[in-house]
């Protein structure tokens, strides 16, 4: 029994050198395979408790997909919004297509080169920095109609549109996404 100890506590030691601090390590997943998946919707936007600039829907779901691992080169068009021709007659709409990682099927033999990790990632108030309180419900139709496209998994905190009070807090989303991960220069082949 007295060798034992020793040796648990030496593997214990040696594994806490090897990755560095374990609480740490345990809440970061591995990376893993992914591929960009493309994504082509159109959010209607119905009972906005606020009128919408064309610039403002457009800055605002870009800004939420590139926070959540969308590539940058996506589309976004808005119709419907105020600065828009007829825009009293038409509910606002954002037509969009870009593209998210999401993991590659264990079973499929995939190359692909682009490597993500599941993240939980939260979206509110600042959080891109283009959203407000006054954004709540065009989070909430973003929770139920984009984001929930391509996360199965997102969490509702805080208030609930419109009945905020005193000291509850703002309304908050946490979106579980995988997150693409830049290449390493280290992993580069040479040149």
């Amino acid at each position: 029994m007295q060798i034992l100890v020793p040796y648990i506590a030496g593997s214990v030691a040696i594994v806490m050198l090897a990755t560095g601090n374990g609480a740490a390590r345990a809440s970061t997943p591995a990376p893993q395979r992914a591929y960009w998946a493309p994504h082509d919707e159109i959010d209607y936007l119905d009972n906005l408790p606020r009128t919408y600039s064309c610039d403002e829907l457009y800055y605002k779901y870009r800004a939420v997909l590139l926070r959540l691992g969308a590539r940058p080169d996506m589309t976004i068009y808005t119709y419907g919004c105020t600065g828009s021709k007829g825009a009293a007659a038409n509910r606002p709409h954002v037509d969009l297509t870009y593209t998210i990682p999401q993991p590659v099927p264990s079973q499929l033999n995939s190359n692909s080169m682009l490597r993500a990790r599941l993240e939980t990632v939260e979206i509110g108030v600042g959080n891109p920095k283009v959203l407000s309180e006054s954004d709540c419900t065009l989070m909430d139709d973003m929770r139920q109609t984009v984001l929930s496209s391509f996360s199965k998994d997102i969490e509702v905190r805080g208030s609930r549109c419109g009945q905020r009070g005193g000291r509850s807090k703002p309304y908050t989303l946490l979106v579980q996404t995988m997150i693409p991960i830049a290449p390493s220069t280290a992993s580069a082949p040479p040149e």
